[in-house]
C-alpha cells in the first residue's frame, strides 16, 4: 500500500517511516536551519515528534507530511498542517509550517510542498483558513509565506508562550490565509466628521436590528417590539458630536462603509477611563477578523482604564469581547455582572482591565 498523499512535479508529501529518523534528526540539529528556533532539536525530541505525527492523520486527516524527492527518494524535510496548541492566543485554528534541509534551500522546493498542501488543506480537506507564524527574526521564512498569498495580520502578532520572557525569538509576526478572500481588507478606522452623523444614524438602526437577534426575547430596559411601521429606531447618537470626551468612527473596509465605533467615558464605575459605548460591523464583514483589529485600534489610541460592557442575553457579543480582551491583555481582566442604573436600572456583564503604552 502507497504512503504517498500528495504529489508535485519533483517532490512526495508521505506517510513517515522508520528510516526518516536520522535524516530528520540530523535537519533537526543543523544549526542554520534552527536559527530561529530556541535551540535544536534532539534525537529523542524528533522521535517524539514522528511519533506524534503518525496518528494524527488518522484523527483529522492531516498532519506534517515527509517530503522527499521524487528521482532520489531522499528525505529533505518536511511540509505539512497541525492544529495550533490551545495556549495559542489565535487558537483553535490550523497552522501550515516547514523545515527542510539547507542543501535544498533556493530551489523552490518548500514554496513548491506548501502550494500543495494549500491547495490540498482548502480543495479537498475543506479547511476554510491557515495561519503561519514565525519569529520577526525569520525573513526567510515569512517571504515564503508571501509567496503563498498569506497576508500579514499585524494586530495579531503575539509573544510565543513557550519562549521565555525577554527572549530574542519570543516576538513572532502572524499571517493568515482565508479560502474565500485572497487577500485581508484594508481596515481604516477614521474620526466621524459632522457629516459623517446622519451616516452613523442610519447605521444604528441595522445595528438595533442586529441586536434584536440576540436580545428580542429578553424582558429588560429595551423595547425589542418590532415596530409597526416596519423600522427599527437605533439609539440616537447625536451626542457623540456635541460632547468632547465623546468619539465616534467611521468603519471602512476596502474604501466601504463596514461600521461604526462609539467610545464614551461613561463606565460602571467613576475609575473608568473609557467605556465601548456601541460597536457595529456590518453583517457582510462579520466573522473576518474586522471587529478584532478594530479593537485593539481602539484600545490603542485610548489608554487607561477600559469597561466593555455587554447586555446579558448577547451571549455571542459576550464570547467576541472575552476572546479579543483576552488576548489583548493576555489574561489581565476582569469579568463581573453589574447594575447599571442609567438610563434606569439594568444588569450588564462588564470586562474591565486597563491599557498603557
Amino acid at each position: 500500500m502507497s504512503d504517498t498523499i500528495l504529489e508535485t512535479q519533483r517532490l512526495i508529501l508521505r506517510h513517515w517511516r522508520d528510516s526518516d529518523l536520522e535524516p530528520m534528526a540530523a535537519i533537526n540539529q543543523d544549526p542554520q536551519v534552527m536559527e530561529h528556533f530556541p535551540a535544536p532539536r534532539t534525537l529523542e525530541e524528533t522521535r517524539n515528534f514522528i511519533a506524534i505525527n503518525r496518528p494524527l492523520y488518522d484523527q483529522v486527516g492531516y498532519f506534517i507530511y515527509a517530503v522527499e524527492l521524487k528521482n532520489t527518494h531522499e528525505l529533505i524535510g518536511f511540509v505539512g498542517l497541525q492544529p495550533v496548541g490551545i495556549e495559542m492566543p489565535f487558537a483553535p485554528a490550523v497552522e501550515i509550517l516547514w523545515r527542510i534541509a539547507t542543501k535544498y534551500w533556493n530551489k523552490g522546493y518548500a514554496t513548491e510542498a506548501a502550494q500543495a498542501v494549500v491547495e490540498h488543506a482548502f480543495n479537498t480537506l475543506g479547511l476554510d483558513e491557515l495561519v503561519a507564524f514565525t519569529t520577526t527574526t525569520n525573513t526567510r521564512s515569512e517571504k515564503l509565506m508571501q509567496r503563498l498569498e498569506f497576508i500579514r495580520s499585524e494586530s495579531e502578532d503575539f509573544d510565543h508562550p513557550k519562549i521565555a520572557e525577554g527572549h530574542k525569538l519570543r516576538r513572532h509576526i502572524f499571517y493568515r490565509k482565508n479560502k474565500t478572500m485572497k487577500t485581508l481588507p484594508k481596515i481604516d478606522m477614521i474620526a466621524a466628521t459632522m457629516e459623517d452623523y446622519p451616516i452613523v444614524q442610519n447605521m444604528a438602526r441595522f445595528y438595533a436590528y442586529e441586536l434584536s437577534r440576540h436580545c428580542g426575547t429578553t424582558e429588560d430596559i429595551y423595547n425589542w417590539a418590532f415596530p409597526e411601521d416596519g423600522l427599527y429606531e437605533g439609539p440616537d447618537v447625536s451626542q457623540y458630536w456635541k460632547e468632547s470626551d465623546r468619539h465616534a468612527f467611521i468603519i471602512r473596509i476596502d474604501g466601504e462603509l463596514g461600521g461604526f465605533v462609539l467610545i464614551n467615558k461613561i463606565g460602571s464605575s467613576l475609575e473608568v477611563d473609557w467605556n465601548v459605548g456601541e460597536f457595529f460591523i456590518v453583517a457582510k464583514f462579520q466573522g473576518k477578523g474586522v471587529g478584532r483589529q478594530i479593537a485593539i485600534k481602539i484600545f490603542e489610541k485610548f489608554q487607561g482604564t477600559w469597561d466593555v460592557m455587554q447586555i446579558p442575553s448577547n451571549k455571542p457579543a459576550i464570547s467576541f469581547w472575552k476572546k479579543v480582551i483576552l488576548d489583548y491583555t493576555k489574561g489581565n481582566y476582569y469579568e463581573s455582572i453589574k447594575r447599571i442604573l442609567e438610563p434606569e436600572p439594568h444588569d450588564m456583564v462588564v470586562l474591565s482591565f486597563t491599557t498603557t503604552k
